[in-house]
């Protein structure tokens, strides 16, 4: 059901989530789905190492695998026996696949633009690209051919 309607469940939303509102309206006691629409946007200014740092504090895996499959870890064992053949990358991209925060951007510099800068996902990791696209659905492919030439006249 749409936002508004009366719901018994979250499975009864589109939005996926039923709840009691805190406001008076004609039915305080009933439940309501909630909206999808965006209520409000809100912004921060934080510093890139400051945001990198605690994005990976909170992909950090704890228990007894703690420091080996957390994001940019050492090389460890993979599930089907390879020794040391598995290493776990985090990669924080947008809603065009460009890489938004991988690990070695934050050690480039502001001169070395071409480490970070319109970095595609494709161009870092074309497996996992590949994979996103064909097996998943999670991307559309798009191509598109750019015809540039450069000439110079003879000395």
């Amino acid at each position: 059901m749409p936002g508004g309607c009366h719901c018994r469940q979250n499975e009864d939303c589109l939005s996926g989530y039923c709840y009691l509102s805190d406001s008076l309206g004609p039915d305080p006691h009933e439940e309501r789905c909630a909206t999808e629409r965006i209520e409000a946007v809100t912004s921060l200014d934080l510093g890139y190492d400051t945001l990198h740092d605690q994005l990976f504090t909170i992909m950090h895996i704890g228990g007894r695998d703690a420091g080996r499959r957390s994001c940019n870890s050492k090389p460890y064992d993979c599930p089907d026996g390879t020794a040391l053949g598995c290493r776990t990358k985090c990669l924080i991209f947008d809603n065009r696949a460009n890489v938004i925060i991988a690990e070695g951007f934050r050690n480039a510099t502001f001169l070395d633009e071409a480490r970070y800068k319109g970095v595609t996902l494709g161009n870092q990791e074309g497996e996992i690209m590949n994979d996103l696209i064909y097996k998943h659905n999670f991307f559309n492919r798009e191509e598109s051919i750019d015809f540039q030439v450069r000439l110079n006249r003879p000395s």
